[in-house]
């Protein structure tokens, strides 16, 4: 989110730092899978994203949704953003 202008939308002349889009610089959501010994041996056998994930979930990953929406929460970003980038329904 703009630093100046909060992302306000604004009627006059446009902000000067992010141009009227109400957003100024990048940040990053991520989602990352450290690959545990079980989760090694799943993937070595072959098993698919449902049971791997059940599994990474169990070894505290955090979903790139829940990072996101940390990021909404921060105001870093806004939730517009967030579904405009990543796929909230197939749990992004």
């Amino acid at each position: 989110i703009c630093p100046t202008c909060h992302g306000a939308d604004q009627t006059g002349p446009a902000c000067r730092t992010c141009n009227g889009s109400g957003y100024s610089g990048r940040t990053v959501t991520y989602e990352m899978l450290q690959v545990s010994p079980r989760i090694a041996e799943l993937i070595d056998q072959g098993a698919g994203e449902m049971e791997i994930g059940k599994i990474a979930a169990e070894d505290d990953l955090v979903p790139m949704s829940v990072h996101a929406t940390a990021l909404v929460r921060s105001q870093v970003t806004t939730m517009d953003e967030v579904r405009r980038v990543i796929d909230l329904a197939g749990g992004g």
